[in-house]
């Protein structure tokens, strides 16, 4: 069965309404979020909108498209893509080989779901789908003006129906390359939406096939290419040629495949003249004038899972899943090359001749070269999910994505510290006049915005911490192997033995007492 979208990672830490940890939140506590704090933040893994959760730019069809547009047009034209954090919108692109932010929506989006890069008219257009208070759906198309996104229409759906586990919007480009139109399937009610820019409406229209639409990707001559997942209890997936014009499913010669593997993500290639259905073991590619199967490739390799997505970067096709992301190259005897990076990337889109990601761990940008993959992290000024938070005076300190950023008053401010931190439990406290904070093997002294790593006490530090904390004098440090405490520097260190720990998974310091637990 196809997973649920990678969203956060396994352990989330509990936190209560003053955003402190307890007690009772140490290693293998499953202890649930019950209350949340206000603000936009993901309702189960508290990510901060920096946390990027959906990326689009042009598709392959549009790409190809601008070789025939006005030489006028084309020369101004630059690869784009568009990135949703948590309710806000934003456009990047490349400025003098560096990727720099263009435009910001406001903060008027309840919480973006999906969305796209369309054409309006002489310029691209970013439709976006987003939920509202009621959990109804919602469009917007978004156009770039200066340093703002803004709108040019917005409006509901009509559409009511049990809601697909996997919204998509699939942008489909006429012939010409004139008229793109931004396709949503989100419901099951036998309807979906098409959305156009050009003439700020929506319409339903109805849907000749069944189930769930997980992949869609466009094709030559109109033709839609979707992969759809049964509504039964033992799922299937069949992929089918949807003839948008006509409005009809195409039935003739072999395009009708039935039952492929669970969970397959379907992409075009080669400009729209083939398309590449990938799923955990097996890749197919099929004609898109009849759906001819010329070419089927067996991955080999023990505990594949099904991918998140898959899109096509110039001749290869990008597999996207919680093992990481692969880039695979055909021929016409099979499977040429194959790339294998360990970026985990629950959501990417094209810019360019690279791949732009962001998962659990941040945004990245990633080429596929010959052999080998050259990777460029830390973009978009987005972090990952959230790995661990402890309390540092009045903000709430996190790790996730690789950086070391804090929360004041349950909303993000700009307090992030350039910082490389390992992805660990965070443990904190309270100095004469800083805050020492423990991840992992690195010990760093927070002074307001400033931060100073201390070698000295990290070595002290770095035997398993279980709980810190500090009486007014000495620093104390509670260990896998033992009690130790130290002054404000480091130095004077001195052992208490093994006693307060032995054979304790977890503790934590309240006032005078050291409380552990296992």
């Amino acid at each position: 069965r196809q997973p649920p979208r990678r969203t956060s990672v396994q352990r989330q830490p509990f936190v209560d309404l003053c955003g402190c940890r307890t007690a009772s939140d140490a290693s293998g506590s499953r202890r649930p979020v019950t209350a949340m704090p206000p603000g936009k933040l993901h309702p189960t893994t508290m990510q901060p909108p920096r946390r990027v959760h959906a990326v689009a730019a042009c598709s392959e069809r549009q790409c190809f498209s601008v070789s025939t547009m006005d030489p006028a047009w084309r020369a101004k034209w630059r690869p784009e893509v568009a990135v949703a954090k948590g309710g806000r919108v934003e456009v990047w692109a490349e400025v003098d080989q560096k990727l720099e932010l263009i435009a910001t929506s406001d903060d008027s989006h309840e919480r973006v779901v999906a969305l796209a890069v369309t054409c309006a008219h002489d310029r691209d257009a970013v439709v976006v789908v987003d939920e509202e208070n009621r959990g109804s759906l919602r469009w917007t198309a978004l156009v770039v003006e200066g340093s703002t996104l803004s709108i040019i229409a917005r409006s509901g759906f009509g559409i009511s129906g049990v809601r697909s586990p996997a919204i998509v919007v699939a942008p489909l480009v006429n012939d010409e390359g004139t008229k793109s139109t931004a396709l949503i399937f989100a419901w099951s009610a036998g309807k979906f939406a098409a959305v156009e820019c050009v003439g700020k409406t929506a319409k339903p229209v109805d849907a000749p096939f069944e189930g769930f639409v997980t992949s869609a990707t466009c094709l030559e001559n109109q033709r839609m290419c979707l992969a759809l997942v049964s509504q039964e209890a033992i799922e299937t997936t069949t992929v089918v040629c949807f003839d948008t014009p006509k409005g009809l499913v195409v039935e003739e010669g072999p395009w009708r495949v039935d039952h492929v593997s669970p969970g397959a993500c379907v992409c075009s290639v080669r400009q729209g003249a083939a398309v590449a259905c990938v799923a955990a073991y097996e890749c197919r590619l099929f004609r898109s004038s009849n759906g001819e199967s010329f070419g089927v490739v067996t991955i080999d390799e023990p505990h594949r899972v099904v991918p998140y997505l898959v899109l096509p970067l110039g001749d290869a096709v990008i597999v996207c899943s919680e093992q990481g992301t692969e880039a695979l190259r055909f021929d016409e005897h099979g499977l040429a090359n194959r790339v294998v990076t360990s970026k985990v990337f629950d959501c990417a889109a094209r810019l360019g001749d690279r791949c732009l990601g962001a998962g659990p761990a941040g945004a990245a940008l990633v080429k596929f070269s010959g052999d080998a993959a050259s990777t460029a992290t830390n973009v978009l000024d987005a972090s990952g999910d959230v790995g661990d938070a402890c309390l540092v005076h009045e903000r709430v300190v996190c790790v996730g994505g690789g950086m070391l950023w804090s929360r004041h008053d349950r909303l993000v401010d700009d307090g992030v510290y350039d910082l490389t931190v390992p992805r660990h439990e965070l443990f904190a406290t309270k100095l004469k006049d800083a805050t020492l904070v423990v991840a992992g093997d690195v010990a760093v002294v927070l002074k307001g915005d400033n931060f100073v790593k201390s070698g000295r006490i990290a070595s002290i530090l770095s035997h398993g911490t279980l709980a810190l904390g500090f009486d007014g004098s000495r620093i104390v440090h509670v260990g896998t192997d033992g009690l130790r405490t130290c002054d404000v520097n480091g130095d004077c260190v001195e052992f208490h033995g093994t006693y307060v720990v032995n054979r304790f998974c977890c503790a934590s310091i309240d006032g005078g007492r050291i409380v552990a637990a296992g």
